[in-house]
């Protein structure tokens, strides 16, 4: 139970926005019959900043030692695994939309738009964790 407490406290924020992105990916209707109007291809960009947003929450909670303030550098294996398994997420979340039926479509370029995004967030995710000012003690 100790373990299951501690691995809630450390990776909430992940499982939060992996909750996000489940609901908004694969629900009909996320943001109810409200129809957004929207430059062309900003679907692209939000698929890569969801899936992009992920991959730096799961090294943003990585790096931190079960405080806020209190971090540790990323290994390059660590962000590679990362970014290996949010791309692996991503292709079963648009294979999930194909197969589903309840409205949503699996489009091959919203897999290279999140691939994209991951690519990017987990290049940026160590300088930028090791960046913020509010982290430093």
């Amino acid at each position: 139970m100790q373990k299951f407490l501690e691995f809630g406290r450390k990776w909430w924020p992940s499982v939060i926005v992996l909750a996000a992105i489940l609901w908004l990916t694969l629900a009909p209707h996320p943001v109810g019959d409200t129809e957004i109007e929207l430059f062309p291809g900003a679907d692209k960009l939000v698929h890569a900043i969801m899936m992009g947003g992920l991959a730096f929450m799961l090294l943003f909670d990585y790096s931190r030692k079960g405080t806020w303030r209190n971090f540790r550098r990323i290994p390059p294996r660590i962000t590679f695994i990362t970014a290996f398994c949010c791309i692996f997420f991503s292709l079963a979340d648009e294979w999930a939309q194909g197969i589903m039926n309840l409205g949503r479509s699996s489009d091959p370029l919203d897999l290279v738009a999140d691939i994209f995004g991951i690519i990017f967030a987990s290049v940026i995710a160590g300088p930028v964790i090791r960046c913020l000012p509010f982290l430093k003690k």
